[in-house]
């Protein structure tokens, strides 16, 4: 078996990088959403103690879903961290680097770095041949 390359080397390292970074991202991004499920049912706590003024503020604040369609988008950030390194879906990394790309400032950053990476001709034939 010969050694890897130079660019077999580099791409190996920056799909390792990539691997981590989703993951802190995910971390980041489900910290976040579970401290607005907090809330929401603090809210709901509080709400049963001491009635609201305006009922419908507080309703839209008891059912805001915009916090688990982002633990549901920090979960699908944990599997395509798993793909990138199992080297597999790469429909699906690409998919979420799309999504995550509107997420300013970090999910930006993301998002480019993984189609710099993941359109590379040499990184999509490791995708393919798995």
């Amino acid at each position: 078996m010969k050694p890897p390359s130079g660019q077999a080397q580099i791409d190996d390292q920056h799909l390792r990088w990539l691997t981590w970074a989703y993951f802190i991202y995910a971390g980041l991004a489900g910290s976040r959403s579970c401290f607005f499920i907090y809330e929401m049912l603090n809210s709901m706590i509080r709400a049963n103690t001491h009635p609201p003024e305006d009922s419908v503020q507080h309703s839209f604040i008891l059912i805001n879903p915009a916090p688990f369609i982002m633990l549901a988008f920090s979960a699908l950030l944990v599997y395509c961290g798993i793909c990138i390194g199992k080297r597999k879906l790469l429909k699906l990394i690409l998919f979420s680097a799309g999504i995550s790309s509107f997420l300013f400032p970090l999910g930006t950053v993301l998002g480019i770095w993984t189609f710099v990476v993941m359109l590379r001709p040499s990184v999509k034939t490791l995708f393919t041949s798995s």
